[in-house]
């Protein structure tokens, strides 16, 4: 399901409740939507084997739900666990970073990718730079991205790193592969990234 965007991905749960006759309730005001946001939505291409979503329902949500909302989703979309959150429980504050696998890529390129992101971090800072023209003005803007990579990792041939991801801060993996590049990474691989963990403040 990798080629869903956040917005058809949502819709698809919207009409797997609606199919399931999950009792999900609905906004207020002229045009109701149902109750439901989703930690840290992913960019279009990305794989994942773990999302967090947030709905409110009238009932509880048991696990006879999960099993009839499960069999509304198409194949490759599972809910896997659910639980019912503290009062005042902020989704979109409490999951802060991720972890992604860089995949379809060779153990030797991972290797390479991985040497060349462990030398990048030695530098005191990484700062890129990105132009946005808006109403016909360009504007520079730079960023120190060091502090949003918090691990890079290889394991058995397979390159892992762990990246912010809140509201305050994000970075992808195909956004440090492309700032790597800019930077002077003369590889051509190209992996496909699956989030496979997402870490909460604690």
């Amino acid at each position: 399901m990798r080629f869903l965007s956040h917005l058809d991905f949502t819709r698809l749960f919207r009409r797997a409740f609606r199919r399931a006759e999950i009792d999900i309730q609905y906004t207020e005001g002229f045009n109701p939507q149902q109750k439901i946001s989703v930690a840290n939505p992913l960019p279009l291409g990305y794989e994942s084997t773990m999302e967090f979503m947030l709905i409110e329902t009238d009932t509880a949500f048991t696990e006879e739900k999960r099993k009839k909302l499960n069999a509304a989703l198409p194949e490759g979309v599972e809910v896997t666990a659910c639980t019912e959150p503290e009062p005042f429980f902020d989704l979109h504050k409490t999951y802060v970073s991720s972890a992604y696998e860089w995949r379809e890529i060779t153990p030797e390129d991972a290797a390479r990718l991985y040497d060349a992101l462990k030398e990048w971090l030695q530098e005191e800072h990484i700062i890129v730079t990105k132009v946005r023209e808006k109403k016909g003005r360009r504007r520079v803007q730079t960023k120190d991205i060091k502090p949003l990579i918090e691990k890079v990792e290889l394991q058995d041939g397979r390159l892992f790193t762990r990246l912010c991801s809140h509201d305050a801060a994000t970075l992808r993996p195909g956004e440090l592969l492309l700032h790597l590049r800019e930077h002077g990474y003369a590889g051509e691989e190209h992996p496909v990234f699956r989030r496979v963990k997402q870490f909460s403040r604690d």
